[in-house]
């Protein structure tokens, strides 16, 4: 699994400032921009970044944040995406953050790694 594999799905509503510093961390990866029908310039900001990994999408009508990410979802899916990485418009994640994840996951696959102390016991 590679970045390449994943797209981050980022749901706004009117908060311009706060999602052009999240677009300008995931510069590096595939971006579903979900707004749920901001009345702020928000197509316009996003508009202003070059990269055709950014991707934007006006959901028509405030869905609220679940519905959001349901509507992204589902729009990252259909364009075959399996592995998806959600956060709200004012998440700045680090250059590596995504990279971290990534391992991360693989580590849980790993046999040493599925035992796991959990109130005085183990599980498996």
């Amino acid at each position: 699994m590679t970045q390449n594999d994943i797209a981050a799905v980022v749901v706004t509503y009117n908060r311009c400032e706060p999602l052009r510093k999240n677009i300008e961390c995931l510069l590096n990866q595939e971006v579903y921009i979900i707004d749920n029908a901001s009345t702020a310039p928000t197509r316009e900001m996003v508009s202003s970044f070059t990269d055709s990994r950014i991707h934007y999408f006006n959901t028509g009508s405030n869905l609220g944040g679940t519905g959001g990410f349901e509507w992204g979802v589902r729009q990252a899916a259909e364009d075959g995406y399996r592995l998806l990485w959600l956060m709200d418009d004012d998440t700045q994640p680090s250059p590596s953050a995504l990279h971290e994840l990534i391992e991360a996951g693989a580590n849980l696959l790993r046999p040493e790694v599925r035992r796991i102390a959990h109130g005085g016991g183990t599980a498996r």
